[in-house]
C-alpha cells in the first residue's frame, strides 16, 4: 500500500550540494518557528504581515532548493495581498503539510 502524499518526504533539489549544506540545515531547523509565525499572522488576520512572512519563506526556500515550499509560500503571499483571509488561510494549511514534509525529508530526520 502506497502512502499518502501529506506523509511523503520532500528533499531539497540542492541536497547534493555540500557548500549549501550549513544553509539548508539552519532553514529546515528554523521552519517550525517561522510556519508558527505565519499561522500566528493567519489567526490575527494580520494580511499585510502574513505577506511579507510568506514572501521571505518562499525566497528562503527557493535558495536553498524546496521548490514545492517557496511555491506554496508564494501562493499564500498572492492570496492575502488580494486581501483574501480565507484563501490565505486555505493555503497556509497546505503550506504548514508542505513544511512538515521537508521537515521529514531532512536528514536528520532520517537518522
Amino acid at each position: 500500500m502506497q502512502e499518502p502524499e501529506s506523509l511523503r518526504p520532500l528533499f531539497s533539489l540542492r541536497v547534493d550540494e555540500p557548500e549549501l549544506a550549513p544553509a539548508l540545515d539552519a532553514f529546515v531547523l528554523g521552519l517550525a518557528v517561522r510556519v508558527d509565525e505565519l499561522q500566528d499572522a493567519d489567526s490575527r488576520g494580520e494580511l499585510d504581515l502574513l505577506s511579507a512572512l510568506a514572501r521571505g519563506l518562499g525566497h528562503d526556500a527557493e535558495r536553498v532548493g524546496h521548490e514545492a515550499l517557496a511555491m506554496g509560500a508564494q501562493r499564500v503571499r498572492e492570496a492575502a495581498e488580494r486581501g483574501k483571509a480565507e484563501e490565505a488561510h486555505c493555503e497556509l494549511l497546505e503550506l504548514t503539510t508542505l513544511a512538515r514534509r521537508v521537515r521529514l525529508g531532512h536528514r536528520g530526520a532520517l537518522e
